[in-house]
């Protein structure tokens, strides 16, 4: 249905009670939608699903202020994405969703040490905790060790993660991303192509085979992966890297096309 109100109405009555409560659920609603077509890698349909709720620095609560800084990072906004974490962990320093998005952010701004100081800071997620969570914060800290070339206790934690989230395709991503670092490339391969499985056309482990790929010089399969990836995502990174790798190979016109749709 089309969203035409999502402030909740401000008075005492019943009938404002109701009216906050349903405001709330609809708000809620759509924003599962519109992580529905994060997750499927279509974030321009994502974009426009989000219409009613204003620009991304106005989406209420926190879940809606970390989705929007997701989107932002997948649609060439990675500042404005950096910066909603960073507000998101300023109001709710306890989530443990904002605070893995907010050590990413750390991570990718300051790099792998600044990111495991800020871990080391906030301990571990409780065993309560959900599987999902446990799992992610894991595998954040299996990357960064591996950033810092500890692979053995990078190992150690990325495997406790597929052991709890065995199913998750980002997990085996994060495997695949450690093991190129460790230059284990077909192994990397075998990760990603593990999260395909879970999740077909998977954005990040697109990126991740095409990749570990081009590092064994099988251009032709990495080119036959992102051009078929351009047909499926709404991904302005698969499309950089697509051309990117024509640029490398030469096929200056096939780059030029993918860099204007960029």
């Amino acid at each position: 249905p089309t969203m035409t109100h999502l402030s909740p109405y401000l008075g005492n009555d019943s009938n404002s009670i109701m009216s906050t409560s349903t405001a709330a659920d609809q708000t809620a609603e759509l924003l599962e939608r519109i992580d529905e077509h994060y997750r499927h890698g279509q974030y321009l349909d994502a974009l426009k699903l989000s219409e009613p709720l204003g620009p991304p620095t106005q989406w209420p609560g926190v879940r809606g202020r970390v989705l929007a800084g997701r989107l932002a990072n997948n649609l060439g906004a990675p500042r404005l994405g950096r910066a909603l974490h960073l507000l998101a962990f300023r109001d709710h320093p306890d989530d443990w969703d904002v605070r893995y998005f907010y050590v990413w952010s750390r991570f990718m701004r300051r790099g792998p040490l600044v990111a495991w100081q800020k871990m080391e800071a906030v301990g571990d997620p409780a065993a309560d905790a959900r599987d999902v969570t446990r799992a992610d914060w894991l595998a954040l800290k299996a990357h960064t060790l591996g950033m810092l070339r500890d692979f053995e206790a990078a190992e150690a934690l990325i495997d406790q993660a597929l052991t709890i989230a065995p199913e998750r395709p980002w997990i085996w991503v994060e495997r695949s991303g450690l093991l190129e670092m460790e230059d284990c490339y077909e192994q990397a391969i075998e990760a990603a192509q593990r999260a395909l499985e879970l999740r077909p056309h998977y954005r990040p482990a697109v990126q991740a085979t095409a990749h570990a790929l081009v590092q064994l010089n099988r251009d032709d399969d990495a080119l036959s992966i992102l051009n078929a990836a351009t047909q499926k995502l709404q991904s302005g990174d698969v499309i950089a890297q697509l051309a990117a790798l024509q640029m490398e190979l030469r096929m200056y016109p096939e780059a030029r096309a993918n860099f204007d749709r960029l």
